[in-house]
């Protein structure tokens, strides 16, 4: 029976002596009715992530962070000239390409610091598998290797 605030202890009350006992529940409310309206943002306008871009000719991949909006990021990575990036030595090394299209989303963290550590935690549990640079966890103590 749903609770109604004046009528319910008046329906107990009359049903008491019957030895008679209701079990409550709750009334529909209007956020019930409607789901989120909302709408997501689409995975290239996120902002504030750590990310991770597949090796299209190898099981590798390249994890990166940023504030940038995601198709920024993934623009100036696909378009970048300059070899001094871990993405474009292995481009240049190994003639492989990306495949930009799937990307992933690790993690979406606001604080850079936090942002940071969550990128070389992510470097670090994939060690094997990335192309980053071995300085790019340079911040992550050797205490937690265990860990992850």
């Amino acid at each position: 029976m749903p609770y109604v605030t004046h009528l319910t202890p008046k329906v107990i009350n009359i049903l008491k002596p019957f030895n008679v006992q209701i079990a409550h529940q709750p009334q529909n409310q209007i956020r019930q009715l409607y789901t989120n309206l909302k709408s997501k943002i689409p995975i290239d306008k996120r902002s504030h992530l750590v990310y991770s871009i597949p090796c299209k000719n190898c099981d590798k991949v390249y994890i990166g962070r940023t504030a940038q909006r995601l198709q920024g990021i993934l623009k100036g990575h696909k378009y970048a000239k300059t070899a001094n990036t871990a993405l474009n030595k292995h481009k240049q090394s190994e003639k492989h390409d990306f495949d930009y299209g799937r990307t992933r989303i690790l993690t979406a963290e606001r604080n850079l610091k936090s942002r940071e550590m969550l990128d070389m935690i992510f470097i670090q549990m994939n060690i094997d598998n990335t192309v980053n640079n071995k300085t790019d966890i340079k911040g992550l103590s050797s205490i937690y290797t265990p860990l992850l």
